[in-house]
């Protein structure tokens, strides 16, 4: 039996809609939102003591060489960046939680073959499969249009695993609303939600708000420490979940990270 079978699990490329369901099943049902994309830069100097030379060479370029690489190359920028390496560090952050109440892991580093390995339990995870179409027209719509044949490979891996360990997925395209997805993943948990130990008071619920914000800080400030890094904590704005601890809201607070206090609020 897995050790982290207090885990629910969802996986997917960036911008298939994980995080988006990852936070709404944590807030409605009182769960520790963990994620593996908050964990990048720490994964990376994990990498970095342990010698990797792939995650050295990508500190020793230039962002202009990243950029040239992302378009002349983005396999070799999966090589650099860890993407289908940082399985067992995130086993390992998962393990490090507190025992109560169940957690849901989401991430792009989050691969099927965690359940081949043991680690995550069949029933308890799920991977989001989208059509290119929609993989596209998501990053356009952000801006990020020059990473869609970058994150276009992750996706590819993730389906090509999915088929390999035969995972349960999530087929996501345009006409698949965040209702009826969320309402998917929560018929495929269900029994582990009513299982499992889950936030019931209002503060408990807040706390495990916070917890995640600070994770969001944690994040961009060792990002902002890297010597290449440009910005500040007064001009570098995040998205944060609001902390009411309303199981029905899903409310984003735009914030620069000086800016964001524990408690932070959109219902006043």
């Amino acid at each position: 039996m897995t050790t982290l079978r207090r885990v629910l699990w969802i996986g997917g490329a960036s911008a298939s809609g994980k995080t988006t369901l990852a936070t709404r099943l944590a807030r409605k049902h009182g769960l520790r939102w963990y994620s593996a994309d908050k964990r990048t830069w720490d994964h990376r100097d994990v990498a970095l003591a342990g010698g990797h030379k792939a995650a050295a060479r990508w500190e020793e370029m230039t962002q202009q060489e990243r950029e040239a690489t992302l378009v002349t190359s983005p396999a070799e920028l999966l090589k650099l960046n860890l993407d289908f390496e940082r399985g067992p560090m995130i086993v390992d952050d998962l393990l490090r939680l507190p025992p109560a109440p169940l957690v849901i892991a989401d991430g792009s580093t989050v691969l099927p073959e965690l359940v081949a390995q043991g680690h995550a339990q069949r029933d308890r995870a799920v991977w989001l499969l989208p059509t290119f179409e929609l993989h596209r027209a998501r990053h356009e719509k952000r801006g990020m249009a020059h990473f869609v044949e970058y994150r276009w490979l992750v996706a590819q891996e993730i389906e090509r695993q999915a088929v390999e360990f035969g995972v349960n997925v999530l087929p996501v395209d345009e006409t698949l609303g965040i209702d009826d997805a969320l309402a998917a993943v929560e018929d495929l948990f269900a029994g582990a939600l009513a299982e499992g130990t889950c936030a019931e008071t209002l503060e408990d619920r807040q706390a495990l708000l916070r917890w995640a914000n600070e994770e969001v800080l944690t994040q961009v400030r060792s990002y902002l420490a890297r010597p290449w890094t440009t910005g500040d904590e007064a001009t570098f704005e995040q998205e944060f979940l609001c902390e009411c601890g309303n199981p029905e809201c899903a409310e984003i607070v735009e914030l620069t990270v000086a800016d964001y206090a524990p408690g932070v609020s959109v219902h006043g």
